[in-house]
């Protein structure tokens, strides 16, 4: 029996003077069945931003200032996979945190690295937004900062 294991890098990045700071953070929202209407509406925490546009079944959070490592304890090395578990707006399952190590922080930017199993074995194809948002020291956090690509936009995608 032969297993095969399939991987996933995401990299975050900017080709201006990129600054990823303690309290930065990045998500990729991935709409694994590539259907809007299935899924968390939206890209956003109250589904108003891009509803219609992406529907989202995976959350994956990381960087220093994130939810995986303040909330998670990914420590800024480690990034928390989140599954839609529905039927309502912002309604994730349990957390996955990645392998320590599997965010690693580049010139230009933020890596993450993930078994592709993390995403619910999914073919690979799907569509996705990235997000940035902050830390505001503890608990709390900024709503999204910057949205690639823009909000009612037609979202990135995999083929």
């Amino acid at each position: 029996m032969r297993t095969t294991f399939l991987w996933v890098t995401w990299r975050a990045s900017s080709s201006s003077s990129f600054t990823f700071g303690a309290s930065s953070a990045v998500q990729f929202v991935l709409d694994t069945d590539e259907n809007a209407a299935t899924g968390h509406q939206g890209s956003d925490s109250l589904c108003t931003a891009d509803n219609g546009v992406i529907g989202v079944e995976h959350i994956v959070d990381f960087g220093t200032g994130s939810i995986a490592s303040v909330v998670y304890g990914g420590n800024g090395i480690q990034a928390s996979v989140l599954p839609f578990a529905g039927p309502s707006c912002n309604q994730f399952g349990g957390v996955t945190l990645t392998a320590s190590g599997s965010v690693s922080y580049v010139t230009d930017g933020v890596d993450v690295t993930f078994p592709l199993a993390l995403v619910g074995n999914d073919d690979g194809r799907l569509r996705f937004k990235v997000l940035s948002y902050g830390n505001l020291g503890g608990n709390p956090f900024t709503g999204v900062l910057d949205r690639m690509s823009e909000a009612g936009q037609p979202p990135g995608q995999v083929q």
